[in-house]
């Protein structure tokens, strides 16, 4: 899975994608018709220090690596952690995520 990391990737899902909110984190996808899938991760400063964004942005990665093998190519998706994610246990964010991916239908069914 490669990363999304441009500027112009991000506001491009921000501006015609679809978003998907919850508790933790907002998911906002785009399908973009290629074999693979973007992932990018924002978090802002209203997270906390450059120490919480980090460690916020490694457990999101890791989730998001852990289910990679589960989502359906062809789409960019940004994952925007919320102010709630810096004290959230790893397991809360993960179950959360994987929800938002259920929810945004990016999951492929397991045969």
């Amino acid at each position: 899975m490669n990363r999304l990391r441009k500027n112009s990737g991000f506001k491009r899902v921000y501006a015609k994608g679809r978003s998907c909110p919850d508790r933790l984190a907002v998911l906002c996808y785009l399908p973009t018709g290629e074999d693979d899938t973007k992932v990018g991760f924002s978090v802002s400063k209203k997270i906390g220090c450059a120490v919480v964004r980090n460690k916020t942005k490694r457990r999101m990665r890791e989730i998001v690596r852990a289910i990679s093998g589960d989502i359906k190519p062809g789409y960019d998706i940004v994952i925007i952690a919320r102010k709630r994610t810096a004290e959230a246990e790893f397991s809360d964010m993960s179950r959360g995520i994987r929800n938002l991916f259920r929810r945004a239908d990016l999951l492929c069914s397991r045969k």
